[in-house]
């Protein structure tokens, strides 16, 4: 989202923050926002300041000051809130849209905090993943901002059928890429949406009971 926005130069390499729970250092910004904002928030962002609750996982980002110096960037991003990694490199960690839409981008994993759990051989975790209560508090809010944007549209599927053919109720988790995902939904590489991505186990509409 960045590199397309800001251009090939807004994301760069060599960040050391692979493997780590980090609080976020928010900015002003995050307690007006539509992601961590409001009064019904405190608490969450509370924790998220002092806990190591976000997880992170990546030697790419976006320097904060990049928002200042690229037009495009500081024009559409509000940034939300900053890190460091190992080395004490500056990175973004939460950035929204400012004009109202729903443009949403966090460096951290907050999925990782509820659904991740897999272990080396020896029944260590494989990854520093929080899975504290506020940890996973801070995931399903996160997700709960993810619905309400997804609410907003005014999109919809022909029919009941349409839709129907698109979930993923039909597809099998896979253990392909354990312990680093605990399972994994695999879909065809040039899978457009316009077939259902996995075969039908169920028909539809559903067959009257016997």
């Amino acid at each position: 989202m960045m590199e397309a926005i800001g251009g090939a130069g807004a994301v760069v390499s060599g960040f050391d923050s692979e493997n780590a729970s980090l609080p976020l250092a928010l900015t002003d910004a995050a307690a007006t926002s539509r992601l961590y904002g409001g009064p019904e928030k405190a608490r969450l962002r509370a924790n998220l300041a002092k806990e190591p609750l976000a997880m992170n996982n990546h030697n790419r980002g976006t320097p904060p000051a990049a928002f200042a110096s690229n037009a495009a960037l500081a024009k559409t991003f509000a940034v939300l809130s900053t890190n460091v990694d190992r080395a004490g490199k500056p990175f973004a960690s939460s950035v929204e849209s400012r004009d109202g839409g729903h443009l949403y981008a966090v460096q951290w994993h907050p999925e990782k905090n509820a659904y991740e759990a897999g272990e080396d051989t020896d029944g260590t975790p494989h990854e520093a993943i929080n899975h504290s209560r506020d940890a996973v508090a801070a995931t399903f809010s996160l997700a709960s901002a993810f619905v309400d944007a997804a609410r907003a549209s005014t999109q919809t599927f022909k029919s009941a059928a349409d839709r129907e053919a698109r979930l993923t109720y039909h597809c099998s988790p896979v253990a392909t890429f354990y312990p680093g995902f605990v399972s994994t939904y695999l879909f065809p590489k040039n899978w457009t949406g316009a077939e259902p991505a996995c075969p039908r186990e169920w028909p539809w509409p559903f067959a009257a009971a016997e």
